[in-house]
Formats: C-alpha cells, structure tokens, sequence
C-alpha cells in the first residue's frame, strides 16, 4: 500500500462537532507491519502523520494536511498478568476493553474518567485524567510503549529507559504512533455509588 493508492480522504469530524478538516490521506492499517510503512513513506514524503483516536478531544490535536491514520483494527488486551499486576493491550483498545480480561485474572484499571470509549492510546497520549484527586490519569500507570517512530523504526521504550518512557506518556504523537501498550493495574475492586438530593440552600452552605 502507497499514500497515492489511497482512496480520496473525507472530512473527519470529532466528537463534538467543534472541529473538522480533510486529511490529505486517510488509512486504517491492518497490522504494524502496514502501519510502519505508511509512517515511512509519509516520512519520505514529507507529510505530517496524526492518529484520529477516538475523535474524543475538544482540541485540533490531529488536524493534518497529510496523512491521518485509524488504528481501530489494532485492538484488544493482549495479556493480563497478575503476579506482575500489569496489562498489554495494542493501541486502537478501547477503555471498556480492559475490564473483563482483567476481571477474569482478578485485576482491574486503577482509575479512570467517566469515558470508556476512548482508545487507549490516544487517552494515555493527551493525558485524558481519570477520577479523584489521589489517583494519577490514565499516562501515570503507563510502564512501557511500543511505537513505530517516522523512520517506520519499530521502537520499545520501558522502565530502563525512565526519561524516554516520562516522554512517551505524554508524547501527544510527537515520539511516533504507538502501537503496544503496558499499564500498571491492581487488585480488581468494587465502587459504591451514593447520590444525595439536596436543597438548593443546603448545598451553598456545604
């Protein structure tokens, strides 16, 4: 597959409808291997590459004139392991993915927000917050990436490489697209929900 052998791009639109624009390529890679060489050849080409995620940002984080991707096809929790307290999934996963594979190993995320559609990559990359103000977002549990880097280089980056791996939490895109991730998760748990109704004089005063 060649960028010129791409069918004409469309106009994406996020979520919210707040921002639009036309890519000047748009693909959906299969595997890794399709998306390194669809990085590469942007690279050689000179165009800008963004991931479209989820379309959940309220921000033009993946406008490009050059090639935007959708890693929708690179999904799904690869591994769970419980001695470890650590999960794998690729980088098109989505949030609600996680929660029965770890459940069956007796694990569960350590914090989220109230979104469970997001893909993980794109929530860990934009530092998409979870809940409380004692839990770290989803980029703080973060222990290791995969990524192909503009070159089509396939990249590992973990805990021996902590400055590069603080990099990567954040990287908003900047380090490559990511392809594989790792996160620290915990012992699986259960949430009480209480709603209170309150008058309205009752709440200024609280």
């Amino acid at each position: 597959m060649v960028l010129t052998d791409l069918p004409a791009a469309q106009t994406w639109t996020n979520w919210a409808g707040n921002q639009s624009f036309t890519p000047g390529y748009a693909a959906a890679p299969r595997d890794e291997e399709e998306l390194a060489a669809l990085v590469r050849e942007a690279s050689e080409r000179g165009a800008g590459v963004r991931v479209a995620g989820a379309r959940h940002s309220f921000t033009p984080i993946v406008e490009t004139d050059g090639l935007l991707l959708d890693l929708s096809a690179l999904r799904g929790v690869i591994e769970a392991d419980r001695t470890r307290k650590r999960a794998t999934a690729l980088s098109g996963t989505l949030i609600r993915d996680f929660y029965e594979p770890l459940a069956r190993e007796g694990l569960a995320l350590k914090n989220q927000g109230d979104i469970d559609t997001q893909q993980i990559a794109g929530a860990v990359s934009t530092a998409t917050h979870g809940s409380g103000i004692r839990n770290t977002c989803f980029s703080g549990v973060v222990r290791g990436v995969r990524l192909v880097t503009p070159t089509g280089e396939v990249r590992e980056i973990d805990e021996s490489e902590p400055e590069l791996l603080r990099a990567a939490q954040v990287s908003i895109g900047m380090l490559g697209v990511m392809t594989r991730l790792e996160l620290e998760v915990t012992d699986a748990y259960r949430l009480t929900e209480q709603i209170d109704l309150w008058p309205w004089g009752e709440v200024l005063e609280r």
